[in-house]
Protein backbone atom coordinates (compact mmCIF):
# COMPACT_ATOMS: atom_id res chain seq x y z
CA UNK A 1 0.00 0.00 0.00
CA UNK A 2 1.16 3.43 -0.33
CA UNK A 3 0.98 6.27 2.22
CA UNK A 4 2.25 10.40 1.86
CA UNK A 5 4.26 10.38 5.32
CA UNK A 6 4.89 14.18 5.98
CA UNK A 7 7.44 14.85 8.65
CA UNK A 8 8.17 18.66 11.02
CA UNK A 9 10.34 20.16 12.50
CA UNK A 10 13.06 17.60 14.52
CA UNK A 11 11.55 14.73 12.30
CA UNK A 12 11.92 16.58 8.97
CA UNK A 13 16.05 17.63 10.12
CA UNK A 14 15.96 13.34 10.99
CA UNK A 15 14.51 12.54 7.40
CA UNK A 16 16.13 14.88 5.49
CA UNK A 17 12.52 15.49 3.59
CA UNK A 18 9.43 17.42 4.45
CA UNK A 19 7.59 14.73 2.46
CA UNK A 20 8.19 11.04 1.10
CA UNK A 21 5.64 8.44 -0.51
CA UNK A 22 6.21 4.77 0.83
CA UNK A 23 4.95 1.89 0.09
CA UNK A 24 5.00 -0.54 2.93
CA UNK A 25 3.30 -4.22 2.54
CA UNK A 26 -0.17 -4.04 3.67
CA UNK A 27 -1.14 -6.42 6.74
CA UNK A 28 -4.36 -6.54 8.70
CA UNK A 29 -1.71 -5.09 11.83
CA UNK A 30 -0.54 -1.89 9.76
CA UNK A 31 -0.61 0.82 12.81
CA UNK A 32 1.20 4.22 12.98
CA UNK A 33 3.92 2.63 15.20
CA UNK A 34 4.40 0.20 12.98
CA UNK A 35 4.60 2.64 9.82
CA UNK A 36 6.97 4.60 12.46
CA UNK A 37 9.41 1.19 13.11
CA UNK A 38 9.52 0.83 9.10
CA UNK A 39 10.54 4.64 8.87
CA UNK A 40 13.08 4.24 11.83
CA UNK A 41 14.58 1.42 9.63
CA UNK A 42 14.92 3.31 6.97
CA UNK A 43 16.29 6.96 8.34
CA UNK A 44 17.44 5.45 12.02
CA UNK A 45 17.72 9.49 12.98
CA UNK A 46 14.15 9.20 13.68
CA UNK A 47 15.01 6.87 16.67
CA UNK A 48 15.80 9.35 18.85
CA UNK A 49 12.84 10.91 18.50
CA UNK A 50 10.18 8.24 19.02
CA UNK A 51 9.12 9.30 22.56
CA UNK A 52 8.56 12.78 21.33
CA UNK A 53 6.53 12.15 18.16
CA UNK A 54 2.95 13.10 18.13
CA UNK A 55 0.87 12.15 14.58
CA UNK A 56 -1.69 12.91 12.57
CA UNK A 57 -3.56 10.90 9.93
CA UNK A 58 -5.58 12.07 7.31
CA UNK A 59 -5.50 15.30 9.45
CA UNK A 60 -6.75 14.16 12.76
CA UNK A 61 -4.63 13.34 15.75
CA UNK A 62 -4.33 9.94 16.49
CA UNK A 63 -2.46 7.38 19.28
CA UNK A 64 -0.10 4.58 17.57
CA UNK A 65 -2.14 1.82 17.50
CA UNK A 66 -4.36 3.65 15.03
CA UNK A 67 -4.40 1.65 11.99
CA UNK A 68 -3.06 3.07 8.69
CA UNK A 69 -4.64 2.25 5.26
CA UNK A 70 -3.85 2.46 1.56
CA UNK A 71 -3.67 6.43 0.33
CA UNK A 72 -4.07 7.96 4.04
CA UNK A 73 -1.98 10.96 4.79
CA UNK A 74 0.17 10.77 7.76
CA UNK A 75 2.06 13.36 9.59
CA UNK A 76 5.02 13.06 12.59
CA UNK A 77 6.18 15.98 14.57
CA UNK A 78 7.21 16.68 18.40
CA UNK A 79 5.05 18.52 20.49
CA UNK A 80 4.66 22.07 20.14
CA UNK A 81 4.43 24.63 22.71
CA UNK A 82 3.26 28.22 22.78
CA UNK A 83 1.99 31.04 24.62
Amino acid sequence: MKVKVKFFAQHREAVGKSEIELNIEKTEGTTVARLYEALVAKYPGLAKLSRITLAVVNYNMVNEWEMVKDGDEVAFFPPMGGA
